[in-house]
């Protein structure tokens, strides 16, 4: 039980890393998903060499993501992050439902709310909301590296794999995932035993 609960700690600390990325408003005038640029910035991240090379890249991606390209939403997401942060997850849950409501095509929106919704315990709500945000961006890491997350809250090793392999395929580069990935195969086939 130790080390589910270790595990939990570690991959929330992460989880809000992932979330702490996509804070900053981006300064482009093109929006979220749909900004052309990502095609060219996830073909850089690809042929990124180190993580030192593909961090300002996965920043870029994580900018674009967040800006929605209204002034006025991008105050919204600004004051969810802030909420999430200090620990008000109700606050930040109906700020992202908001922004959602406003613009339902919005990845980022979603995927806010997935995180908080992972912070507050509704893993199926969460599960939801990423699923959500996958439909609208299919190469959203973060998305795909929070179901893996969220499948190893559930004990479910296999799921998790799966869901980490996914996002280490669109960026090889994420903190800690080559690790996470050796790791549970390590505890896959320690079980199989």
């Amino acid at each position: 039980m130790y080390r589910i609960a270790t595990r939990i700690f570690d991959l929330r600390g992460a989880f809000a890393a992932l979330a702490l990325l996509g804070m900053v408003a981006s300064h482009h005038a093109a929006a979220d998903q749909t900004d052309p640029a990502l095609d060219y910035l996830f073909e850089e991240l690809q042929s990124a060499t180190s993580t030192a090379q593909a961090g300002p890249i996965d920043q870029e991606i994580w900018q674009r993501w967040t800006a929605s390209g209204d002034p006025d939403l991008d105050i919204l997401m600004r004051n969810g992050i802030r909420a999430m942060q200090s620990g008000q997850l109700a606050v930040a849950e109906a700020i992202f439902a908001e922004i959602i409501s406003i613009r339902p095509k919005f990845a980022e929106a979603w995927n806010k709310r997935a995180t908080v919704r992972y912070f507050a315990g509704n893993l199926a709500g969460s599960i939801a909301d990423c699923g959500q945000v996958l439909a609208l961006e299919a190469r959203h890491y973060g998305a795909l590296s929070g179901l893996g997350m969220i499948h190893l809250a559930m004990d479910d090793l296999a799921a998790a794999l799966q869901w980490f392999e996914r996002a280490a395929i669109v960026n090889p580069h994420m903190a800690g995932i080559q690790d996470r990935i050796s790791t549970l195969r390590k505890e896959l086939k320690g079980r199989q035993i």
